[in-house]
């Protein structure tokens, strides 16, 4: 039985605010795992994850199936980071679902993309 997804953020320096802050463009890597109630690994049935653009309400990135593992690494891409919305900063969101025999349960990461003054 699945208890929660643990989500680890690897890159470049992100803000130490409570929402993370990276600069426009730059790509990152995040580590998911799934783990039981009592925190020990786990491998779910399903895993699959999308990034939304909070400011605009859409898409960035469908659902997107992962292959289930106990950890698997998530490189969230340049492109999707680009700016998209003429703001001085932008809001996304990573989903990320895992399922078994109980069902799914979900785990969001809210981030920041600062803009780079005069770049396109």
């Amino acid at each position: 039985m699945l208890g929660r997804i643990d989500i680890q953020l690897l890159g470049p320096p992100i803000g130490e605010a409570l929402t993370p802050r990276i600069r426009e463009g730059e790509a990152f890597r995040v580590t998911v795992r799934a783990l039981t109630a009592d925190l020990a690994a786990a491998t779910p049935s399903e895993m699959r994850y999308r990034i939304d653009d909070l400011d605009q309400g859409n898409a960035v990135l469908d659902w997107t199936t992962l292959s289930p593992a106990t950890s698997v690494n998530v490189i969230i891409t340049a492109a999707q980071n680009a700016m998209r919305n003429n703001l001085c900063a932008e809001r996304r969101q990573l989903v990320f679902e895992a399922s078994d025999s109980d069902g799914p349960i979900r785990k969001t990461l809210d981030y920041d993309i600062a803009d780079l003054q005069g770049v396109e």
